[in-house]
This record gives C-alpha cells, sequence and structure tokens, in this order.
C-alpha cells in the first residue's frame, strides 16, 4: 500500500509538474507573439546625400527614386535589429547619422547611432553615447528634430515603475562632443507649459537676426480633465535658444501662443502627431507635412495634408 500511495504521488507530482511546465511555455510563447507583433522590418528608407544633392533638384524636377536608398539596420555581427512600432528615429543628414530610439536588445528597450554609407547596404548600430541618457525610466512618442549640430528630444510618455505620465522636458544630445544636457528654460509662461507627447518641433533660424529657435507644434495628452472635450492640443510654442559654448550650457526662452477653440469653423489647422517639419530654404517660413491623423478631431472632415507656418 505505501509503494502504491508514494507512486500515485509521484504520478501526481509529474502531472502538476507538466502541467506547470505547458502553462509556463504557453506564456512564454504568447509573450514571443505579441513581441513579434510589435516589431516591424529592419528596412529603412533614406535620401542619399550625394544624389540627392547632385540630381533634379537644380533643374526644379520632382526628386527622382534615384536619389532615396534602402537600408537594413543590424549589429556589427550582422544580426538584424528589429524596431518596433513604436520606436522612433531622427536622421543628421548633415553629419551622415542615423538614431534610432526604443529598439529591443537584450530584454530592453535601447537606443542606437547608425553611421550613414552610400556604399553599403546596411547600417551597423552601435549603442555608445547616445544611450546614456539622461531621463529615468522609459522615454518614447517624444518630439525629435535636429539642428546647429544639436538633437533635440522634446516632451513625450514617460514610463518608470509601472506608472505613465507625460512629459515637459526637453533634452539636447551635442552631435559633436556626444553628450547629453539639460537646457535651462526660463520665461514668463513657464506655468503654461503643457505636458504632452507626440509633439512636431523644428530648429529654425530667423533669416534677419539670426537668432535660432526650437518650434514646438501640437500633441497630445493622455490624462485629461473630464471637463475637456479632447486631448489634441492646438499649441504653437517657441523656444529662443541661447548658446555658451565655452561651458557646454544651452538656456531656452520659452513662448506659447494659443491658437482658436478647435470647434470653430475658422479654426487653424492643427498638425498631426508625428509629423515632419523643416525651415524653407532661407526663408522664415516652416513647412509641416505628414503624420498620423487625429481620429477625434471635427476639423479632419476637411482634406488637408500640410501646412506652413509663417
Amino acid at each position: 500500500m505505501k509503494a502504491t500511495t508514494s507512486n500515485s504521488n509521484q504520478e501526481e507530482f509529474v502531472a502538476q509538474k507538466g502541467i506547470k511546465t505547458r502553462r509556463k511555455y504557453k506564456e512564454s510563447a504568447n509573450e514571443f507573439k505579441w513581441l513579434h507583433s510589435q516589431c516591424i522590418s529592419n528596412q529603412i528608407l533614406l535620401f542619399d546625400k550625394e544624389k540627392l544633392e547632385n540630381s533634379t533638384l537644380k533643374s526644379k524636377s520632382r526628386i527622382s527614386k534615384e536619389c532615396l536608398k534602402e537600408y537594413r539596420l543590424v549589429l556589427k555581427d550582422g544580426t538584424p535589429l528589429l524596431p518596433f512600432q513604436s520606436s522612433q528615429y531622427v536622421v543628421d543628414y548633415a553629419n551622415s547619422r542615423l538614431f534610432y530610439f526604443n529598439i529591443m536588445h537584450q530584454g530592453k528597450l535601447t537606443h542606437f547611432e547608425f553611421s550613414i554609407n552610400s556604399s553599403s547596404s546596411t547600417l551597423e548600430g552601435t549603442t555608445t553615447g547616445i544611450s546614456n541618457v539622461p531621463w529615468e525610466g522609459e522615454l518614447t512618442n517624444m518630439g525629435l528634430c535636429v539642428g546647429k549640430n544639436k538633437m533635440f528630444v522634446v516632451y513625450g510618455r514617460l514610463s518608470d515603475s509601472g506608472a505613465v505620465c507625460n512629459s515637459g522636458c526637453i533634452y539636447v544630445y551635442d552631435l559633436v562632443r556626444k553628450a547629453w544636457l539639460i537646457p535651462k528654460v526660463k520665461g514668463n509662461q513657464l506655468t503654461s507649459i503643457i505636458k504632452r507627447h507626440s509633439v512636431t518641433c523644428c530648429v529654425f533660424q530667423d533669416q534677419k537676426t539670426e537668432v535660432d529657435y526650437l518650434y514646438v507644434f501640437g500633441g497630445e495628452r493622455d490624462a485629461v480633465p473630464e471637463k475637456e472635450l479632447m486631448n489634441i492640443n492646438n499649441i504653437v510654442e517657441f523656444y529662443k535658444i541661447n548658446w555658451s559654448k565655452e561651458k557646454f550650457e544651452m538656456e531656452l526662452e520659452h513662448t506659447l501662443i494659443n491658437k482658436r477653440d478647435l470647434y470653430h469653423d475658422k479654426v487653424s489647422y492643427v498638425p498631426y502627431i508625428y509629423s515632419y517639419a523643416f525651415q524653407l530654404n532661407r526663408t522664415n517660413n516652416i513647412f509641416v507635412l505628414g503624420g498620423k491623423r487625429h481620429s477625434h478631431s471635427p476639423y479632419e472632415s476637411k482634406t488637408i495634408h500640410y501646412f506652413n507656418y509663417r
């Protein structure tokens, strides 16, 4: 009887262990499927800088496909780097570099820098420099732009220890010194800075005064008071940039412009989230185009794909 009981207990133990193993395997498989569903291709399409400068732009005709080149994102050993759908990148064409944020690598979100070489079909990613970020936790949905040998990371959605909040911070990466800095922000309207994510931003130089600015358009918020109708922000901000090259410091003077009510018939156009903005050559205009459509704005019934901010 004792032997039979012992065998029965042993069989039950093995069965329970098998159930736990299958359950654990299923959970791991589901997690892998979820991770796989979040990934996108490691192929990226960029302008070929040399061909672009020597091509049809001189004849004022359309940019040809020859000015574009497809690359694959890889590690040094050739292993493909697969960005998430929520990963973001910004290109520094002046210095032939690509910066990609929040790619899953070795079990955590990692930031990569790539050197762009038009003679190669692959871009090898490194984590030096850019990965030493000044913020705590995971920052996603941020505004990204490059100008004056600086990369700006503007606002975003910050996750830390399970808590998620909107960010009102600006971080700057010096592309020459390869180091991060947190600029000092001043202005009479600092209390009016609205923490949000998915903004569109652009580095701009006034053609008359040669003063540099950081412009920030639109954006959205997660936690919106119930009394507000929507979380889309019809806002234009600009920061006057004061450089201090000797001390490696930067000061930003903040100014906010409130646009008209989103529900007004003659509302000013709100840029889509994740739009691309750039200063039109030798003018005081900023061209904004592309992005992701606002799903709840009544103004989206009209077909507008870009706008020119003067």
